[in-house]
């Protein structure tokens, strides 16, 4: 059996179910069932699965999207420890197992660095750890990502997105 490697993100200070206290709740839960349980809010590479609130856009979990990782709802866990082993995790997220940025040659236009929520290096380690190679400049790019729909018609038929498509596309897998 593969060991489960569990990393926590969009857990805030609240008083419902996703509530800072109760991730700590489902942490040793996890631990209990035998699994890895990471603490730190930055993404690594070892994590299999990453618990997260219905509809959390997190830098980790969108990593996860991009990496293969499991991206479940916290009732994996608390269903999980119920029956005292993990259960199928179909239930409760999604896993893409292929990465829509795998083999692509990206390139990251000036206007979109400006644009865009995330740092440029948040931006690098989205488009790395979804296998893709970042270029710095747009020949030889199959995709641009651009800082708005106007930029498009500079890079002529070259497949070019802005944050909001970047976003959706990594969303939607999110949401599967």
């Amino acid at each position: 059996m593969i060991a489960l490697t569990i990393s926590f993100s969009g857990f805030k200070q609240s008083e419902d179910a996703y509530s800072l206290k109760a991730r700590k709740d489902y942490r040793h839960m996890a631990q209990k069932l035998g699994a890895n349980v990471l603490s730190s809010d930055k993404f690594d590479t070892a994590t299999t699965h990453i618990v997260a609130p219905p509809g959390s856009r997190t830098m980790k979990t969108l990593v996860g999207c991009l990496m293969g990782c499991w991206i479940v709802r916290p009732e994996w866990i608390k269903d999980s420890a119920k029956a005292g082993k993990f259960l199928s995790e179909k239930k409760y997220g999604v896993r893409k197992e292929v990465s829509p940025f795998a083999d692509r040659n990206i390139f990251i236009s000036p206007v979109f660095k400006k644009n865009t929520q995330y740092n440029e290096q948040n931006m690098k380690t989205l488009i790395i750890l979804g296998k893709a190679k970042l270029l710095n400049s747009a020949f030889g790019a199959d995709l641009i990502l651009v800082g708005s729909t106007e930029e498009k018609s500079e890079y002529g038929n070259t497949e070019c997105w802005t944050w909001s498509d970047f976003h959706e596309l990594i969303q939607s897998i999110a949401d599967q």
